[in-house]
């Protein structure tokens, strides 16, 4: 069973483990832009007492991808990263697959199609 936390005032996120891995199906507040401020820190919150972190990030109800929230995406791989860990992003809409495409940023952050894939190091989308 999925339990949702507050992450910060804009965002949520409903969590549970799949297959070794902390999935986190983030949830934003109201129309979808919500600022970003403080969500990196928040999601390494839930995982920092993990060994290795393993983070499946899943933006599902994600439909827009400000260059804010690609900062914080890039800070939390990077955070993952030098903690021997692994980051996932699965389940993104059309717009936030572009804008991470276009920025290249699939080259560093493993994009997914779906959870299971992400969780099992499944083919990248």
């Amino acid at each position: 069973m999925a339990e949702v936390l507050q992450l910060t005032d804009d965002w949520r996120g409903e969590h549970y483990h799949r297959d070794g891995w902390l999935v986190i199906q983030l949830i934003p507040s109201g129309d979808g832009f919500a600022d970003p401020l403080g969500l990196a820190e928040a999601l390494w919150g839930t995982v920092a007492d993990w060994q290795p972190p393993m983070m499946v990030l899943d933006l599902a109800q994600v439909t827009f991808m400000s260059s804010s929230l690609m900062g914080k995406l890039v800070q939390l791989h990077k955070r993952i990263a030098m903690a021997a860990g692994e980051f996932h992003v699965a389940c993104l809409a059309p717009h936030p697959t572009e804008a991470l495409h276009a920025c290249r940023l699939h080259t560093v952050i493993p994009l997914f199609d779906s959870v299971e894939a992400a969780a099992r190091l499944g083919v990248r989308s």
